[in-house]
């Protein structure tokens, strides 16, 4: 399948969807279908240069996210696991306008790490948003 991103197309992230539905062509994105499959991957617009953080010591030293707990987003490191020091979005949570709950951030072994949380409300990957730390 080949498609195109459109040169004024707004930076940052995005979502994309891919199904395969037996019978239906083509497939509506949020419909019940008796037999198929779909998935949800995310995807970066940007200009060269994503946000990505780099770290020098990658997840060393007890400095690390063990676990991440929002809704139905219920992540955390499997026994033995080694930490990676950054993970391309791979989990996710279904949330809807108006929720209030508890971000339940674990760090590793190290107490005194300063664990920050970003929302990226406005799709910009980041840039400007407002961030949540604690101790």
């Amino acid at each position: 399948m080949s498609f195109f991103i459109p040169a004024d197309a707004r930076r940052g992230y995005t979502g994309l969807r891919v199904m395969c539905a037996a019978g239906i062509d083509p497939p509506e994105p949020c419909s019940t279908f008796f037999s198929g499959e779909a998935e949800d991957y995310t995807l970066v617009i940007d200009d060269g240069a994503p946000c990505i953080p780099v770290f020098a010591y990658q997840g060393s030293d007890g400095d690390y996210v063990s676990a991440v707990q929002l809704a139905d987003l219920n992540w955390s490191l499997a026994p033995g696991e080694e930490p990676q020091g950054y993970l391309p979005p791979v989990h996710g949570a279904h949330l809807s306008a108006g929720y209030s709950g508890t971000l339940t951030v674990t760090s590793g072994s190290y107490a005194s790490d300063l664990l920050t949380a970003w929302l990226d409300l406005d799709g910009d990957g980041f840039s400007g948003d407002r961030s949540v730390s604690r101790r």
